[in-house]
Order: C-alpha cells, then sequence, then structure tokens
C-alpha cells in the first residue's frame, strides 16, 4: 500500500492531499494485465455454473453433472504437475497450443453430446476451467 501526499491548491489555499493506493506500485501495464486476469478469473468461475445449468437443462442428473465437474478439477490438477514437470523442457508455446486444441476438442464434445461418460471423457482432456496453468502466458512478460 502506498500513501501519495501531493500539494493542492484551491482558491487562495494551498492544502496538503493524501492519497492511498493499493497498486501503485505496478506499472499501467501491470494493472491493465491484473484487470484482465480478474477478469478472465471471474468468467471461468461463471462458466462452471453455466456449465452446471446446461447440464441440468439438457436432462443430466445431478450425481453425474457433481462427476463432470469432479473431472474437470481433476483435470486441472493433472495438467497443472504436467505443465511444471514439462513446459520449459517442451516449450511454452507449444504447451500452450496443445491445451488451446484440447479446449476446443472438449468445446465441441459439450456441444454435440449428451452422453455422460462422453462428458466425462471430455472433461478429462479440455480444459474448462481457471485452474488451466495460464502461468506460463504470463511468465513471458516477467522474463
Amino acid at each position: 500500500m502506498c500513501i501519495i501526499e501531493s500539494l493542492v491548491q484551491d482558491s487562495d489555499e494551498i492544502r496538503m492531499d493524501t492519497k492511498v493506493s493499493l497498486f501503485c506500485w505496478l506499472s499501467k501495464d501491470g494493472k491493465l494485465l491484473l484487470a484482465a486476469r480478474t477478469l478472465r478469473t471471474f468468467a471461468y468461475g461463471f462458466l462452471s455454473v453455466i456449465l452446471a445449468i446446461y447440464l441440468k437443462l439438457v436432462g443430466i442428473e445431478g450425481f453425474y453433472i457433481s462427476l463432470i465437474l469432479t473431472a474437470t478439477l481433476v483435470n486441472s490438477a493433472i495438467f497443472t504437475l504436467i505443465t511444471s514437470f514439462y513446459a520449459d523442457r517442451i516449450g511454452r508455446r507449444k504447451i500452450l497450443i496443445l491445451y488451446a486444441a484440447l479446449m476446443s476438442l472438449s468445446g465441441v464434445i459439450f456441444f454435440v453430446t449428451t452422453n455422460y461418460i462422453a462428458l466425462i471423457a471430455s472433461a478429462l482432456i479440455g480444459l474448462l476451467f481457471n485452474a488451466f496453468p495460464t502461468y506460463i502466458t504470463y511468465t513471458y512478460i516477467l522474463l
């Protein structure tokens, strides 16, 4: 937290103005990245709610919906581990391309079928939630 003090002149009087800023240490680009990451996190959280509602509307039982959502969490944990071990060896760009392809494939499967086994398989291969290891995209900026 930063405290910024400045002199402000109002009409005939000069006074000391004090402002408190949480992100004064961040550059404009850093603030934009933080805002983008915040919006992205909100969107992915909202996606999990919408996905559960969609699956209920297409007639999938609550138990199977919970299995599908659990599979997405397991997927996120597995892919985060894979990324942490192999991203630098394989290449970050290749990993991101692979994950984007898997996410697209998963979205197509969710779009074309209501078979819960196929949906669980899709949830295991696709990256649908925010646990997608996005830190590898942001480390380019830090390096």
